[in-house]
Protein backbone atom coordinates (compact mmCIF):
# COMPACT_ATOMS: atom_id res chain seq x y z
CA UNK A 1 0.00 0.00 0.00
CA UNK A 2 2.76 2.46 0.87
CA UNK A 3 4.40 1.73 -2.47
CA UNK A 4 1.14 2.62 -4.24
CA UNK A 5 0.88 5.88 -2.30
CA UNK A 6 4.46 6.91 -2.95
CA UNK A 7 4.36 6.02 -6.65
CA UNK A 8 0.96 7.69 -7.07
CA UNK A 9 1.64 11.01 -5.34
CA UNK A 10 3.10 12.69 -8.44
CA UNK A 11 -0.11 11.81 -10.34
CA UNK A 12 -2.59 13.01 -7.69
CA UNK A 13 -5.41 15.26 -8.88
CA UNK A 14 -5.32 17.39 -5.70
CA UNK A 15 -2.39 19.86 -5.83
CA UNK A 16 -1.94 19.68 -2.05
CA UNK A 17 -1.55 15.93 -2.16
CA UNK A 18 0.54 16.05 -5.32
CA UNK A 19 2.98 18.37 -3.53
CA UNK A 20 3.69 15.55 -1.05
CA UNK A 21 5.66 13.63 -3.70
CA UNK A 22 9.10 12.86 -2.31
CA UNK A 23 8.17 13.73 1.28
CA UNK A 24 6.78 10.33 2.42
CA UNK A 25 9.26 7.86 3.91
CA UNK A 26 8.33 4.62 5.63
CA UNK A 27 10.29 2.26 7.82
CA UNK A 28 9.71 -1.15 9.36
CA UNK A 29 10.69 -1.21 13.02
CA UNK A 30 13.16 -3.92 14.04
CA UNK A 31 11.28 -4.37 17.31
CA UNK A 32 7.80 -5.82 17.51
CA UNK A 33 4.92 -3.59 18.48
CA UNK A 34 2.68 -4.53 21.42
CA UNK A 35 1.00 -7.87 20.85
CA UNK A 36 3.84 -9.01 18.58
CA UNK A 37 2.57 -6.94 15.66
CA UNK A 38 4.85 -5.51 12.98
CA UNK A 39 5.25 -1.76 13.33
CA UNK A 40 5.73 0.61 10.42
CA UNK A 41 6.76 4.21 10.92
CA UNK A 42 5.73 6.72 8.29
CA UNK A 43 7.40 10.11 8.20
CA UNK A 44 6.33 13.00 6.03
CA UNK A 45 9.10 15.59 5.92
CA UNK A 46 8.51 18.38 5.47
CA UNK A 47 4.90 18.21 6.61
CA UNK A 48 2.62 21.11 5.72
CA UNK A 49 -0.17 22.56 7.84
CA UNK A 50 -3.75 21.89 6.71
CA UNK A 51 -2.69 19.02 4.44
CA UNK A 52 -4.32 15.57 4.22
CA UNK A 53 -2.09 12.71 5.38
CA UNK A 54 -4.64 9.93 6.07
CA UNK A 55 -3.49 6.92 4.05
CA UNK A 56 -6.80 6.04 2.47
CA UNK A 57 -7.66 9.62 1.53
CA UNK A 58 -4.26 10.16 -0.03
CA UNK A 59 -4.36 6.80 -1.83
CA UNK A 60 -7.85 7.49 -3.21
CA UNK A 61 -6.58 10.77 -4.59
CA UNK A 62 -3.69 9.08 -6.41
CA UNK A 63 -5.72 6.33 -8.13
CA UNK A 64 -7.56 6.65 -11.42
CA UNK A 65 -11.25 5.68 -11.49
CA UNK A 66 -10.27 2.49 -13.30
CA UNK A 67 -7.73 1.61 -10.61
CA UNK A 68 -10.32 2.27 -7.88
CA UNK A 69 -12.71 -0.23 -9.53
CA UNK A 70 -10.00 -2.87 -9.99
CA UNK A 71 -10.74 -5.97 -7.85
CA UNK A 72 -7.08 -6.04 -6.78
CA UNK A 73 -7.48 -2.56 -5.30
CA UNK A 74 -10.62 -3.63 -3.44
CA UNK A 75 -8.72 -6.64 -2.07
CA UNK A 76 -5.87 -4.36 -0.98
CA UNK A 77 -8.34 -2.19 0.98
CA UNK A 78 -9.73 -5.30 2.71
CA UNK A 79 -6.24 -6.50 3.66
CA UNK A 80 -5.36 -3.03 4.92
CA UNK A 81 -8.51 -2.79 7.05
CA UNK A 82 -7.80 -6.21 8.57
CA UNK A 83 -4.16 -5.48 9.30
CA UNK A 84 -4.38 -2.31 11.41
CA UNK A 85 -3.78 -2.99 15.09
CA UNK A 86 -3.42 0.68 15.98
CA UNK A 87 -2.39 4.04 14.63
CA UNK A 88 -0.78 7.06 16.25
CA UNK A 89 0.08 10.48 14.90
CA UNK A 90 3.02 12.27 16.45
CA UNK A 91 4.39 15.73 15.93
CA UNK A 92 8.15 15.53 16.45
CA UNK A 93 10.94 18.06 16.50
CA UNK A 94 14.71 17.63 16.49
CA UNK A 95 16.21 17.20 19.93
CA UNK A 96 19.32 19.11 18.90
CA UNK A 97 22.87 18.53 19.99
CA UNK A 98 23.68 15.66 17.60
CA UNK A 99 25.56 13.12 19.73
CA UNK A 100 24.35 11.37 22.84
Amino acid sequence: MMGKIISGLPNASDPGIKSQAGTWKYYRAAEAAPGGNVMYIVMVDPAKANTEYQFLEVLNNTLTDEQKRDPATQEMYKRYAGSIAGMNMLNVSPGGGGGL
